[in-house]
């Protein structure tokens, strides 16, 4: 395993998804990467104001500085989308070995 993503959104699930991903990234000297998708939603406001741009670039400098404190360098991805399929492309596009969420 050379490469990991994390999806993390700065909740209590994403916490333990990125202990997870620091500890295989450990083990396995892997790299790891940490996306946070802006959810785009079809209709007239289709970035909801409470989970905007704002709220994932603070995820993902929380994310990078916990996993400063492991001696890791994260790349951080921002994009916007269908969290899920975003992910998924992300993932295969990125020649990701794993996903953890």
């Amino acid at each position: 395993m050379k490469k990991i993503l994390v999806a993390y959104d700065g909740g209590q699930p994403a916490h333990r998804a990125l202990d997870l991903a620091a500890e295989l990234a450990e083990r396995f000297e892997a790299e790891v990467g940490v996306v946070s998708v802006i959810p785009v939603h079809p209709g007239r406001s289709p970035i909801d104001p409470w989970d905007d741009r704002p709220v994932h670039t603070a995820a993902l400098a929380e994310a990078k500085a916990i996993l400063g404190e492991h001696g890791i360098e994260p790349v951080l991805y921002e994009p916007a989308g269908d969290p899920a399929k975003t992910i998924e492309d992300m993932a295969e596009e990125g020649d990701y070995d794993m996903i953890v969420v």
